[in-house]
């Protein structure tokens, strides 16, 4: 914008000494006018802000992910590249658990958090909770064996510790090259349960409460034969997402008589993870087999109206 000045100049008239008559008395001379004060540079006008963005919708979502993503990856890079085996021969533990825990125990509370704010909202998304599920799991694990020094066996006792240090380690570079297709999805694409049409959304409900047999199978059954902890944080994801399939189950009528077949396995699959998530250990010779067996005889009904339902 130009610059404006503003400078007024009064012209001085000359009074004629050969007026006929005399006309008024001129004023006394003040000197020159004094000239208007400079007013400078003009303001610019005022630039509009510049819209902001709306917030996404999954923002939430998204930063659930990224949190849960970047301590991970900052306790592998810390802890998880630093467990040595070796160590027990020096009477040394594996990895300074009690450290390692102050930075890395925050993984729990974040990945309840992620599996609250994801479980059954897209497939991708599913397999992705389902991938850091295995990740709260191993380190839950490997804390706890670390803890348990074996020196009177102590090469099995190594093998199983670096196994289980590879393992998690693998789990954690796979969860973090998964992120970024995970991430790049649009809102929609990322929660595409909610704009898949009925009938397709319902086969995808079935399927993930028909895993649940097969899920119990390979974390509670299995580490109990081989006398291992049951993996508890990859049983509540399956269970959070089997809870979304089933309300799409008793919703629409895709599946007629299926909702309640999937709520009685799911209730009762529920019942497990609540005896397996807890001090089972003295309770399961008695209780164990009735707590799984109800989760099989649930899993036969649910089989049986799954094939009624979506035989056409």
């Amino acid at each position: 914008m130009a610059r404006a000045f503003a400078s007024l100049w009064i012209p001085v008239l000359l009074i004629p000494l050969f007026a006929c008559k005399p006309g008024p008395k001129a004023a006394p001379d003040t000197g020159p006018a004094a000239s208007a004060p400079d007013a400078g540079p003009a303001s610019p006008a005022a630039s509009p802000a510049a819209p902001t963005a709306p917030k996404s919708a999954q923002a939430d979502l998204r930063e659930a992910i990224k949190d849960y993503v970047t301590l991970l990856s900052d306790c592998d890079r810390r802890w998880f590249a630093d467990v040595k085996p070796e160590r027990i021969d020096k009477w040394e533990l594996p990895v300074p658990v009690m450290e390692m825990e102050k930075m890395c125990d925050r993984l729990l509370p974040l990945f309840e958090t992620l599996v609250e704010k994801a479980a059954f909202r897209g497939q991708k998304l599913d397999d992705f909770v389902r991938d850091a599920a295995l990740t709260a799991d191993r380190y839950l694990v490997l804390g706890f064996r670390c803890k348990k020094v074996g020196v009177k066996d102590k090469i099995p006792f190594k093998k199983e510790i670096g196994e289980l240090r590879d393992a998690l380690r693998a789990d954690v570079a796979r969860l973090k090259e998964s992120v970024g297709t995970v991430l790049e999805q649009d809102d929609k694409a990322l929660v595409s349960h909610a704009s898949t049409p009925a009938d397709e959304l319902a086969r995808i409900a079935n399927a993930a409460v028909s895993r649940l047999r097969e899920d119990l199978r390979t974390w509670v059954e299995t580490p109990l034969k081989e006398s291992k902890p049951t993996w508890r944080y990859s049983l509540r994801t399956t269970l959070a997402i089997a809870k979304g399939a089933t309300a799409v189950l008793q919703a629409g009528p895709q599946a007629p008589g299926l909702g309640p077949a999937a709520d009685g396995l799911v209730k009762s699959f529920d019942s497990a993870v609540t005896f397996y998530t807890g001090s089972y250990f003295d309770a399961e010779e008695k209780e164990g087999p009735k707590v799984r067996g109800a989760v099989v005889r649930a899993d036969a009904a649910y089989r049986t109206a799954a094939r009624k339902a979506f035989k056409k």
